[in-house]
This record gives structure tokens, C-alpha cells and sequence, in this order.
């Protein structure tokens, strides 16, 4: 199995914390969730960003970037 986005920012957090991931995958896991959770709701600026690049309206790229932070949520951790 790939690794999830969710493992992959738990991975980050625990590197930042300068702790072996290995240590509490669970702790970094929920903080992982945790944070990409916020990114459910973009800024603006996301979304503005998200608009130059694709050319589509602003409602549509929240949506998008929404969607995209869901589908990391629902993604299964390996262990």
C-alpha cells in the first residue's frame, strides 16, 4: 500500500518534533488529522492561488480544495 496523506503529514509533524515516526504513529496520525481537517475550509488565498492555476470560479475551487482535503482524510493508514 502507498502511504496515505494523512501518514505522510504525521511523518512531517513527527520529523518537526525531531522524534522517530515509529515512536507514537497514533499521536502523529491524529495531529496529521488534525491539520489537514483545517485545510477543509481553504483561504482565500488557497483559493485564489488554486483559481490562477486552473481558471475556474472561486466557489468551484473551494469546493475542489475541500474535496481534495476529504479525500486525504478518507484514506486509509497503513499499520
Amino acid at each position: 500500500m502507498t502511504e496515505s496523506m494523512i501518514e505522510r503529514v504525521a511523518r512531517a509533524i513527527a520529523k518537526a518534533d525531531a522524534r522517530p515516526y515509529e515512536d507514537a504513529p497514533n499521536l502523529f496520525c491524529g495531529k496529521a488529522r488534525a491539520a489537514v481537517e483545517a485545510m477543509r475550509e481553504p483561504t482565500d488565498a488557497m483559493v485564489d492561488a488554486a483559481w490562477d492555476a486552473i481558471g475556474e470560479g472561486y466557489d468551484t475551487m473551494a469546493a475542489a480544495i475541500s474535496a481534495a482535503a476529504q479525500a486525504a482524510l478518507n484514506e486509509q493508514v497503513a499499520g
